[in-house]
């Protein structure tokens, strides 16, 4: 895992350029339901749901230029949203 921002970037961007040369071969999204399953738990998988959850909210929000008090309201909503969504 990262220790910072620029390395968790470079790692980013260097997975993001091997996917691009794979092309066909990279896993498909399908494909890779099928691995993490075998490999993590439900609730290992509820944890990076909702870890996508976030980031995606905290992208959304910077691009529209939000405040933090908004970008915190955004991440309590995408908390609440994959709350019921883990226990319905």
């Amino acid at each position: 895992m990262a220790n910072s921002y620029e390395e968790a970037l470079r790692e980013a961007k260097n997975a993001l350029e091997d996917i691009s040369e794979r092309g066909e071969e990279a896993i498909s999204e399908e494909e890779w339901d099928d691995v993490e399953k075998e490999l993590f738990t439900p609730e290992e998988i509820a944890m990076s749901d909702l870890r996508v959850a976030i980031i995606g909210a905290m992208i959304k929000a910077r691009q529209a230029g939000m405040t933090f008090d908004e970008v915190e309201a955004i991440t309590k909503e995408a908390f609440k949203e994959h709350r019921d969504m883990v226990t319905a």
